[in-house]
């Protein structure tokens, strides 16, 4: 359950432009919870190319903001241990 809240709120920052920070104990899921972020962020990047607005809450959050262009492509910055770097790599 934590690990989709995660998702949820690193969405909702991201909709609005505001930096997120993953910090639990180790093994609570931060690198799921990474790859299903990336994940969703293609799947409205891809929604938004074919229909030219994003879907469920999120267009509705987009036109409540008035925003009009597409959700910006921002540079991401994963901190891991030397030790997880290849297992990040192939995930």
């Amino acid at each position: 359950w934590h690990q989709l809240v995660g998702v949820v709120k690193m969405l909702e920052r991201g909709m609005t432009s505001q930096p997120v920070l993953l910090m639990d104990d180790v093994g609570l899921g931060k690198t799921v919870q990474v790859l299903a972020f990336f994940v969703m962020l293609a799947y409205y990047w891809e929604a938004y190319a074919e229909t030219g607005k994003y879907l469920g809450i999120w267009g509705k959050h987009w036109d409540y903001m008035g925003r009009q262009s597409i959700l910006p492509e921002y540079p991401f910055l994963i901190v891991v241990p030397p030790t997880l770097v290849e297992q990040v790599m192939l995930e």
